[in-house]
């Protein structure tokens, strides 16, 4: 082999490399299919991180560990107000009872969460924290299976005044909050 061609050879091996380095790094967001036999899966409560993100052991034969985003709610933000009561509302609503992930269109969020909405023999978590008005109702598309009984159930907790409702509503919504307070890296 001439020189030229080891470097050409070289350059393809490098090129091949990088992009598979690539395609193994990135994380895209999973779509599901509607016709898809895993649009549920068991799990095992292990942490509420806050009121709308969890820890959980998949029960299926990897048997992994994930971070669990709520589907269409957003909880209060650690520090801000009602952030750990919504927080303490999942983990008594999770802790020692068997969970159902109920998936939608995209199975991963930009972060590499799971997303789900979790069901318990107590119901749907997501819908629970809204109803006791410890979460906003919000539609992430195409993410939009339950969105109508989320945006019911806060009509409902507003009319109710259940939790953040009581005191007319959060002084700032979780997303604004979280604009305002950036984490620190």
């Amino acid at each position: 082999m001439s020189p030229e061609s080891l470097r050409r050879a070289g350059l393809r091996f490098t090129f091949v490399f990088l992009l598979t380095a690539a395609c193994l790094v990135a994380t895209p967001r999973t779509k599901v299919s509607a016709g898809s036999p895993d649009k549920r899966e068991n799990a095992i409560f292990l942490r509420a991180q806050d009121g709308d993100s969890l820890m959980v052991r998949l029960m299926n034969a990897s048997r992994d560990v994930v971070s669990v985003r709520l589907i269409g709610v957003d909880c209060p933000e650690k520090g801000q107000q009602w952030g750990e009561r919504a927080r303490r509302f999942t983990r008594a609503f999770c802790n020692g009872a068997p969970l159902q992930l109920e998936y939608d269109q995209e199975r991963m969020d930009r972060y590499g969460r799971t997303l789900a909405y979790v069901h318990t023999h107590k119901g749907m978590l997501n819908r629970q924290l809204v109803r006791n008005g410890l979460a906003l109702s919000i539609l992430v598309r195409p993410n939009r299976k339950h969105h109508e009984s989320l945006k019911r159930a806060q009509r409902e907790a507003r009319a109710a005044k259940a939790g953040f409702w009581a005191q007319g509503g959060l002084d700032m919504t979780p997303w604004q909050w979280r604009r305002k307070h950036p984490r620190r890296q």
